[in-house]
């Protein structure tokens, strides 16, 4: 394709014809021509460029420089010239492209972050004004936290939000809560509401690859101790439908998939109710009881240190098969 105008300028030198030197430029572009006399005459170029040649431009053939190729409005002094109409598009334009998409992207994510930054520390005593978890709920026995925290955020207590455990995937406990949080749980008004609508639908879209919850998550780490983060997650944490109906926190999980409470549960069994996490659904025991109790048995080998994450990304853990 063509793209934009061009003057195509040389220091001027002795006797030597400045447009026979850029008719070779040209030629080595790849574009054609039908004439150039030199003699400020028009030419047309086979792919409809119009070219205008001024005469005496002339310099020392023995020091001819590379043609620069600027774009300019008119004449420069001290120069001489051949203006070709559209300028065919090279790697200068592909070069500016990039440079200008490299500096733009970096500002964009800034900017976007900042703000969701500003945001969700405006926003976090309003959310949980009305949270309806007491202080207290949801608490698990010692046995049962480090089993969920060797599965889902190995690094929970040394974190500030974000991490990058091996073995845990892209999210961490205090992010997860951060989602549910900030975007879900309670409905906000106003210009605050506006912008949680718009995050929502960033993460809807994006939910692999948005920071914005992270900073979300630094934030209520900054809002919330470890002990209340690990006691609102266990209330609240999505485990499935049955019935028709959403089942939340390992206290209601345990009631529908153990028929039991949590504080009967042993331990083998509250680490499938933990597998169940990653996908609930899928694990679910009483519609997919193969899948579920698969899921608890590789849950259980890595918790029992029989096997371990291989990398970041790994939490399915198939290599722990039996």
């Amino acid at each position: 394709m063509l793209r934009g105008t061009a003057e195509i300028h040389v220091t001027l030198g002795k006797r030597a014809r400045a447009v026979a030197h850029h008719v070779e430029f040209l030629r080595s572009k790849g574009m054609p021509y039908d004439r150039m006399d030199g003699q400020g005459r028009t030419s047309r170029f086979a792919l409809g460029v119009t070219l205008t040649a001024w005469p005496s431009c002339t310099f020392p053939a023995a020091r001819r420089p590379p043609p620069a190729v600027h774009t300019l409005g008119g004449r420069v002094r001290q120069t001489c010239a051949v203006h070709a109409g559209p300028l065919y598009e090279g790697n200068w334009m592909r070069k500016k492209l990039v440079l200008n998409i490299g500096l733009g992207l970096p500002l964009l994510l800034a900017a976007y972050l900042c703000t969701v930054a500003a945001w969700s520390a405006t926003v976090v005593d309003e959310v949980f004004a009305d949270y309806p978890v007491p202080l207290g709920a949801g608490v698990l026995s010692p046995s049962q936290q480090d089993i969920l925290l060797k599965i889902e955020d190995p690094t929970f207590f040394q974190h500030g939000g974000v991490s990058l455990a091996n073995g845990q995937g892209v999210t961490t406990i205090t992010s997860s809560l951060a989602r549910e949080v900030f975007l879900f749980h309670h409905e906000l008004s106003g210009p605050k509401g506006v912008f949680q609508s718009f995050y929502r639908a960033v993460f809807n879209c994006c939910k692999k690859i948005d920071l914005g919850r992270d900073v979300m998550a630094v934030v209520l780490d900054k809002r919330l101790d470890k002990q209340r983060q690990l006691s609102l997650y266990a209330q609240q944490v999505y485990m499935g439908r049955a019935n028709g109906r959403q089942v939340r926190g390992f206290e209601q999980a345990a009631a529908v998939y153990l028929g039991k409470p949590l504080a009967r549960a042993s331990d083998t069994e509250f680490a499938g109710l933990v597998g169940m996490i990653q996908a609930p659904n899928q694990y679910n025991p009483l519609s997919n009881r193969a899948a579920y109790e698969q899921r608890a048995a590789r849950v259980i080998a890595v918790v029992q240190g029989r096997c371990l994450p291989d990398g970041w990304f790994d939490t399915g853990y198939e290599h722990c098969a039996q």
